[in-house]
């Protein structure tokens, strides 16, 4: 019977003892929350923080087909890519490109990696009031978003070349365009109104690696200085040349691409369509049609001698010496750049791409 009981005894200790370790081993370790940053962590957060920043870029490598310049530091770059068949617009802030390319223009005809975002931001298409219609054609598509409230950030007219920031905004929602400031639009500002609009793709390049060789950089120096020579030869004095403002829609390679365009912008701007009596030549780009009064036909010469206004032309880059040859731009409006600011406020709703660029015309006598 001693021998039973020591037994049980020492049961029990045994089974206090286990359950005792059991508890030990099994309660959770205390985390030291203040413990600082191992250099290895640290490593690990930049990593990841740079690799979700770069999934925000898109990597594409296509033809650089068009540099156009407009207000400067912008550009607008149009690349091919060949193995998608397809070709985009892009615009471009020579200030934050990485790396620098000094001359964007060299580009062109060559290859590229680009990385770039694209975003979806509103386009103002119409502006009203209760009373009247501020901008647009007064017909509203069904498809269009709309936005009511008080519009603020118009209070000064747009005299710079890059648009302002206007807002419409509610006890909801508050919409922002990048805008055009124009007269109708300010006397409104502060009022409430109806703004329809749509969402479009910007695509911005962040990153540009050009696939160049120096001789073919040389020859595409050598090729503007020769053409820049040329039209020194051709316009000898210089106070016959005048600096004149363009509204441009597109510019394109393609004649019958152009011609399209500018019908659309006809259209859609409400502005007549002149060709100036110049049709498609595949030599010369552009050919003269009509006899002038000393009963001569002369070669194709760039709108804004003696016609400037708002209607839609289509013009050929040769002839200009600020612009890319080979090219043919839709133009809506030509002449001072004040004049024509409004015009550009309209048609940006419609041309993603319009701006406005300054070049010289010949003025003097042709004969």
């Amino acid at each position: 019977m001693k021998l039973n009981n020591q037994y049980l005894k020492n049961i029990c200790i045994l089974l206090l003892l286990s359950l005792i370790i059991v508890s030990c081993t099994s309660a959770p370790k205390q985390e030291n929350e203040d413990a600082p940053e191992t250099e290895e962590a640290k490593e690990t957060s930049t990593l990841e923080d740079f690799a979700d920043e770069d999934d925000e870029l898109f990597t594409e490598y296509g033809l650089i087909q068009a540099v156009e310049g407009g207000a400067y530091p912008m550009y607008t770059i149009t690349v091919e890519f060949p193995e998608r068949k397809m070709i985009k617009t892009f615009s471009l802030n020579a200030e934050e490109l990485q790396p620098r390319i000094e001359q964007l223009s060299s580009l062109v005809g060559n290859y590229a990696a680009i990385k770039y975002t694209s975003t979806l931001e509103p386009s103002l298409l119409d502006l009203r009031t209760k009373d009247k219609v501020i901008m647009g054609s007064g017909k509203i598509d069904p498809s269009w978003k709309r936005i009511s409230g008080k519009l603020t950030g118009a209070e000064e007219i747009t005299n710079s070349d890059l648009p302002g920031a206007v807002q419409v905004s509610n006890d909801s929602q508050t919409i922002e365009f990048q805008f055009y400031v124009f007269e109708e639009m300010q006397a409104v500002n502060g009022q409430y109104v109806e703004a329809n609009y749509t969402l479009r793709s910007i695509n911005r390049i962040k990153s540009m690696v050009p696939f160049t060789e120096s001789d073919k950089e040389e020859s595409a120096d050598e090729t503007v200085a020769t053409s820049l020579d040329l039209a020194d030869d051709e316009y000898p004095s210089g106070t016959m040349m005048v600096n004149n403002s363009y509204l441009i829609l597109q510019s394109t390679a393609s004649y019958s691409a152009a011609m399209y365009a500018a019908k659309q912008a006809s259209a859609k701007l409400d502005l007549p369509l002149n060709y100036r009596g110049y049709v498609f030549d595949f030599k010369e780009g552009l050919k003269d049609t009509t006899e002038c009064g000393c009963g001569e036909i002369h070669g194709y010469v760039p709108r804004g001698r003696f016609d400037d206004g708002n209607y839609v032309s289509i013009e050929h880059t040769n002839s200009f010496t600020e612009f890319a040859n080979g090219y043919y731009i839709v133009v809506a409006a030509s002449g001072d750049r004040k004049k024509i600011s409004p015009t550009l406020a309209k048609a940006s709703p419609h041309f993603a791409d319009a701006y406005i660029k300054d070049a010289e015309v010949y003025i003097g006598c042709m004969h």
